[in-house]
């Protein structure tokens, strides 16, 4: 039965008061960043890793490893401009055609978008191929993702930086 005020069923359930939901939102969105920061921290952390374990592997042309860390579309672009796929790449490394005598790898930077990192960071190396012996220094940029199993480079590109900025 309605009252005698004229008021609706509708009206009277609008007048409820309702739990104010922003605070508890505010404390999840907090937390939520909190947690992306953290997960940021990890997973900045586990890339410098994977990083070391295939500059590692190059060394010693552990290809198994190196099969594992890179995604089958692989496209690695070195700095001499020779295009290679994860195939030819592991290839070389297994044939003996290109073998690094040293290699250091400086990560510089990491960025993190979703399933996506972003890696900056300077090479140097000794790589003996048919040509001889080749001395690099170059900077390079590679692109790690999320698969459903495990994070797994992309693409690399090496680019020999200009003169003026080879110091920075």
């Amino acid at each position: 039965m309605l009252p005698r005020t004229g008021a609706t069923l509708i009206d009277r359930q609008e007048n409820k008061e309702m739990p104010k939901p922003r605070e508890p939102q505010k404390a999840m969105i907090a937390q939520r960043k909190k947690d992306i920061m953290m997960s940021e921290k990890n997973i900045t952390s586990m890339i410098r890793e994977l990083e070391e374990r295939r500059r590692k592997a190059m060394l010693l042309a552990d290809t198994k490893t190196l099969e594992a860390l890179f995604d089958e579309a692989l496209i690695y672009i070195h700095s001499t401009g020779t295009r290679d796929t994860r195939a030819t790449y592991l290839a070389k490394l297994e044939s003996g055609a290109m073998r690094y005598e040293t290699i250091t790898l400086e990560v510089t930077e990491i960025t993190i978008r979703e399933r996506f990192a972003i890696l900056a960071g300077r090479m140097t190396a000794t790589v003996r191929t048919a040509n001889g012996k080749i001395a690099i220094a170059s900077r390079y940029e590679a692109i790690w993702h999320q698969s459903a199993d495990s994070w797994r480079v992309m693409a690399i590109q090496g680019f020999t930086p200009a003169p003026d900025h080879q110091k920075s």
